[in-house]
């Protein structure tokens, strides 16, 4: 569900409230040739010279911003089918939010996630990480915990964001 705040075309404006996304299940493969299933959904590149660019100016830029994103409930799987035996791995009960997220000079995105993680090896290890408050350019904490063939106990980590977010 995607709720738009407003859209001034005129102006190039554009305020996104909400996106929610729940139930979500992405299934991504690396075939044998190296490639990604998922760059199927693209379209194709237009050969140079196909198309004849149209000159334009853009006197004002595109400012954008989107309030909450929220997914959960939500997976995905990985089949990597470039290696014998084909290697699959799964997250599942993946949660993510991010809050005022805006191409705006000076603006300050923050993202909190968690999900479980398992691999699909008889005797892999499994874990489960959340990141707490994250803020671009500053230091994330998060919390591992998981069990090992080893039986190695959970651990806290410090993982660290840095850049912004940009316009694309």
């Amino acid at each position: 569900m995607v709720t738009v705040g407003s859209a001034n075309l005129l102006d190039r404006r554009f305020v996104v409230d909400q996106v929610l996304v729940s139930g979500l299940v992405v299934h991504a493969r690396r075939l044998e040739g190296g490639t990604l299933n998922l760059l199927r959904l693209l379209p194709a590149a237009v050969p140079p010279g196909r198309v004849t660019p149209v000159p334009w100016t853009v006197e004002k830029p595109t400012q954008w911003s989107v309030g909450e994103i929220k997914v959960d409930e939500s997976a995905v799987v990985f089949r990597d089918e470039t290696i014998e035996p084909a290697f699959e791995a799964t997250v599942e009960e993946l949660s993510l939010s991010v809050a005022n997220l805006s191409n705006a000079r000076g603006a300050q995105a923050t993202m909190d996630a968690a999900w479980l993680a398992r691999p699909g090896q008889a005797g892999g290890s499994s874990s489960t990480v959340a990141f707490v408050s994250i803020r671009w350019g500053q230091t994330a904490s998060s919390r591992s915990t998981g069990s090992s063939p080893g039986g190695s106990p959970p651990t806290t980590r410090r993982r660290s964001l840095s850049g912004s977010p940009r316009a694309c």
